[in-house]
């Protein structure tokens, strides 16, 4: 986080390469899936299987700031990012990417026609629509997301 004043310890490199730095004892406090602080070398840079624009996220979580807005992102990024979340135990994450989730579901029960995409009824529908407009190009997770809540 750019205006964060705790030093740097760890640095973490995603599965393109891109490094951040990170605090052991915030990795320590905010989730349940990292090494306690101190047990790793602060030169060490650990590597881990997300992307960039996972990580940076997940790395907010790990701050006592201002949670993200996941209304302004992609479920292109909510979908690894909730993997991550739970992959790391980031209980924070998990709650608000379940809730995310359980929306996309919501919508695809009650919007979603899988003969015509989403039904467009109001204005509301279509602000829906347009923000989930990548949903319908995901008919994989979509699929999932339907088996997820049967």
């Amino acid at each position: 986080m750019e205006d964060c004043n705790i030093s740097v310890d760890i640095t973490l490199k995603s599965i393109d390469e891109i490094t951040f730095g990170a605090h052991q004892k915030n990795l320590e406090f905010y989730s349940q899936g990292f090494p306690i602080a101190g047990s790793t070398v602060a030169t060490e840079v650990v590597q881990l299987q997300e992307k960039a624009d996972v990580l940076r996220i997940m790395l907010i979580f790990m701050h006592n700031t201002r949670l993200p807005d996941l209304n302004k992102l992609e479920f292109s990024i909510i979908s690894p990012l909730a993997e991550a979340a739970e992959k790391y135990m980031i209980y924070s994450a998990i709650a608000l990417c379940r809730i995310k989730m359980e929306f996309v579901c919501y919508i695809l029960f009650h919007l979603f026609d899988a003969n015509k995409g989403l039904r467009i009824t109001d204005k509301k529908s279509r602000s829906i629509q347009s923000r989930f407009s990548c949903i319908q190009r995901s008919m994989g997770i979509l699929a999932w997301l339907i088996l997820l809540h049967k």
